[in-house]
């Protein structure tokens, strides 16, 4: 048995259970499969959801508090078994294969490997938690356990098959004609030494030149175009799929994962632009290379075939050694880059010399680990290149051996030489780049399958068919339930009516903020019935509904744009309106005590603005349209209280018939009249 390695820094306990799954039901199990069917918290799946999950494939999982004493003296029947240790500030699933007298042996999802470690550097990390898995009965199901492919429709390049067909067979007759030309020469015009039909045949050839380098041109122009029209395709959906996804879905995944997903876009749509016609254009010069070798001799096109065949083999080996290492690149890539980035965040701070000396040890062991993994790779490559030198480059050598026996025989000519060595790179390079392809083809299907995992999220509802609501009144809960993750609620309302400005106190984490989420279409899959106007949530248009609902917090994102199309989004009638807004309010004024230019830049999520600034810059939005529902978590916290007091009278003559629902510790509120103790509200068990 072996463990599959994992790419995503939160999905070992998948891996885990997969390996589960495989030993005691037989089945292997996409791991995407596992992660879209699974509920996540930040730091991963916990050992709850890894048992409600487990039930799906009827495998039982126990958990048992255990020290390491009592894990040595556990008899061998009982591994292999599942432990948590702490890797890295981490907690991290591990399946024991055995334990010795010396060291513990078990499969690492990390590595992908069986790793060992001595007993006292195990005891350090293990968390004194193991778990078994146990088959409760058959699975049976007859299922597919992969997600469905939903990038297919997106990879448009199969459209112009027939017209690379075309130019491929073109290319070729260009190249293998342009071949003949040195044997024309030196088997019948040395002999006639006519002139002019020397220079006739020049031009001829010469003409074919210039086809071929016009023909090749076209070919990577069409290319160029197909591979830019597949990633725009796939960009664009994926953009769109990022921004449809609800913030318990976008949590399966973190930042560096969805920018690790994203940077495949570019390969994948280089390699399905490319693909089509490199097989067209290699394997008809591989055929008619090797019929043209044939027809000049047999015996030389097996000295070749045999010499290309032995380094498709070499390179086979190596290509499935060089794909192993990409993975572990790509993971020490993605590391160091958050890594750089926390330290350009941190480069704004004042930092003692203890600090100092963390991050350039951290920085220095992440750049080691980096270019470890990329010289490991280098040297696979230049290995390839070494075997090529010594087999493909020296086969000029020995072909010309030979073809000089042949000639002193009278069996071949000197005409003959020059086409066998013209065609050696139509048979050997189609071959070797056959193993290229098939690394690339297994990274492509890695990149697809991690690409498609993102399509296969489940979206937001949207319902755009659904009864319109012209004015928000009042919202009812009945029953409503939520938690990031099956177990923990976060949300317990029984029944509560919102119908008026209501002010919301409660200690931290009690769900206040959670609440206003789920209100602005921020989360799924609560349970329980939302009612706004009497009409279930369920049945109205949601598209018109969150247009009249906003959110704004004291966390919100600040684009690199500047201030006025922050706000606007660069339409002009919401720069009417806002401007029309500032005008009427006399906000001129505010804005000079602030400094804030509306023609300004926003750099690097606001950094270039005090903290009063960027709150005072987005509560600007209220100033553009009118809203129903008016959502504020602890937007005044950090302005001024002059300033901050003539906005909110400002923003209560704008927003005069909407219905404001606020958070805030130091009770800056809008309105005073209605403070609920959220605590008395939300039941959580």
């Amino acid at each position: 048995m072996k463990i599959t390695k994992q790419n995503d820094i939160k999905d070992c306990g998948l891996h885990v259970l997969k390996f589960f799954i495989k030993k005691l039901q037989n089945k292997d199990v996409d791991i995407n499969y596992l992660k879209i069917n699974s509920s996540y918290n930040e730091n991963g799946i916990n050992l709850f959801n890894l048992k409600e999950l487990a039930k799906k494939f009827e495998l039982n999982m126990t958990s048992y508090s255990c020290d390491f004493e009592i894990l040595k003296s556990l008899p061998k029947d009982d591994f292999p078994i599942g432990v948590l240790i702490n890797r890295d500030s981490l907690n991290h699933y591990l399946i024991i294969k055995n334990i010795d007298k010396t060291r513990v042996h078990f499969y690492d999802s990390a590595t992908g490997k069986i790793e060992k470690l001595k007993h006292n550097e195990f005891k350090n990390i293990f968390q004194n938690v193991v778990f078994t898995v146990e088959k409760e009965k058959k699975w049976t199901k007859n299922e597919n356990y992969k997600l469905s492919d939903k990038t297919k429709d997106l990879l448009i390049g199969n459209k112009l098959s027939i017209f690379y067909f075309l130019l491929a067979i073109l290319n070729l007759i260009l190249i293998f004609t342009s071949t003949f030309f040195v044997k024309i020469i030196f088997d019948v015009l040395l002999k006639t030494k006519e002139i002019s039909i020397l220079l006739q045949v020049f031009a001829c050839f010469l003409s074919l030149n210039i086809i071929k380098i016009i023909n090749s041109f076209v070919k990577n122009v069409a290319i160029k175009k197909e591979q830019n029209k597949i990633e725009w395709e796939i960009t664009k959906n994926f953009i769109q799929k990022i921004n449809s996804l609800s913030v318990n879905n976008l949590s399966k995944l973190t930042k560096s994962d969805l920018l690790r997903r994203y940077s495949y876009i570019s390969f994948i749509a280089q390699y399905k632009a490319n693909f089509i016609y490199l097989i067209f254009s290699q394997l008809l010069a591989f055929i008619i290379s090797s019929l043209l070798m044939i027809w000049v001799n047999f015996y030389i096109f097996l000295l070749v075939c045999f010499a290309t065949g032995f380094q498709f083999s070499i390179d086979l080996l190596i290509n499935f050694k060089i794909k192993s290492k990409t993975f572990n690149w790509i993971k020490s890539a993605n590391k160091k880059l958050k890594t750089d980035l926390d330290l350009i965040e941190l480069s704004k701070q004042n930092k003692n010399d203890e600090e100092l000396y963390f991050w350039n040890n951290k920085l220095y062991i992440e750049f080691f680990e980096l270019k470890k993994s990329d010289f490991d790779i280098f040297k696979f490559k230049e290995t390839k290149n070494i075997w090529k030198g010594l087999l493909i480059n020296n086969l000029n050598l020995f072909l010309i051996l030979f073809a000089t026996f042949l000639i002193f025989k009278n069996e071949f000519s000197m005409g003959d030489l020059l086409i066998s060595l013209t065609l050696i790179p139509f048979i050997s390079d189609p071959v070797i780049l056959i193993s290229d392809l098939v690394m690339e083809n297994n990274l492509y299907s890695e990149f697809i399958s991690d690409i498609n995992f993102v399509f296969n999220l489940k979206s937001k509802i949207d319902i755009k068919e659904g009864i319109p609501i012209q004015k928000i009144n009042n919202i009812k809960f009945n029953n409503l339930i939520f938690g990031y993750e099956n177990g923990l609620e976060v949300l317990n309302i029984n029944n509560w009516i919102l119908n008026e400005n209501t002010q919301i106190k409660g200690k931290n984490g009690c769900g206040k903020s959670t609440l206003l989420s789920l209100l602005n279409n921020q989360l799924d899959n609560w349970q329980g019935k939302i009612e706004i106007n009497e009409i279930n949530l369920s049945n109205i248009n949601s598209n018109l509904l969150f247009k009249k609902i906003i959110l704004l917090t004291n966390n919100d994102f600040f684009p690199n744009l500047s201030v006025i199309d922050f706000l606007t989004n660069n339409i002009f009638a919401n720069k009417e309106s806002l401007y029309k807004n500032i005008e009427k309010y006399d906000l001129n004024h505010l804005l000079t005590k602030l400094n804030i230019n509306l023609n300004g830049k926003l750099i690097d999520n606001g950094n270039n603005l005090s903290k009063g600034q960027k709150a005072s810059i987005n509560l600007l939005k209220l100033f553009i349209k009118k809203y129903d529902l008016i959502m504020l978590d602890e937007v005044f916290e950090n302005i001024e209280n002059s300033i901050c007091e003539e906005l909110k009278e400002k923003i209560k003559k704008f927003q005069d018939e909407a219905i404001f629902l606020e958070i805030s510790h130091n009770k800056n509120y809008i309105h005073t009249n209605n403070e609920v103790n959220f605590e008395s509200i939300n039941k959580i068990k």
